[in-house]
């Protein structure tokens, strides 16, 4: 498949933890920009969950996107600061970046790596250790929510 369109509108983003469980995270809200093909810009509200977001807990956060391949469907991006807040000792590669595939056919439509803070996501967390790959996954943004305004 080629040119898929940018996966523009508000996602229902799920991280999958060390047990296989899927844990909502928050909103992903992804954006192309009127009037500029090719310019992304996002935002990430996290879930109001204290046990399983902590200090994130409902807190927004700007979204750098980083790459989106209209060819294959890859996305990069990273939410900005959050990494900040919830550990802030944690090293750049496990600042919540995300890597992964938009597939408009297949369920689930957004799919897969993060590299998150340790203990992200879950009840609690391991002490001392920097980061942890996990699968992350959207199977759709909300309805309504990728058209525009009128």
């Amino acid at each position: 498949m080629s040119d898929r369109q940018f996966p523009k509108g508000v996602w229902f983003l799920c991280i999958i933890d060390s047990d296989g469980q899927s844990v909502p995270i928050g909103d992903l809200n992804l954006v192309e920009l009127l009037g500029s093909s090719g310019h992304y810009v996002g935002a990430m509200k996290f879930n109001s969950d204290e046990k399983t977001m902590g200090t994130l807990a409902g807190l927004p956060f700007p979204v750098k996107l980083i790459s989106y391949d209209s060819e294959n469907g890859k996305i990069v991006f990273q939410i900005q600061g959050a990494a900040s807040i919830f550990k802030p000792d944690t090293n750049a590669p496990y600042r919540f970046y995300f890597e992964g595939n938009y597939d408009p056919l297949t369920p689930p439509f957004l799919s897969g790596m993060a590299k998150v803070p340790m203990g992200f996501g879950c009840e609690s967390g391991d002490v001392g250790e920097d980061g942890q790959n996990l699968g992350w996954m959207s199977a759709g943004p909300y309805p309504d929510s990728s058209k525009d305004p009128s």
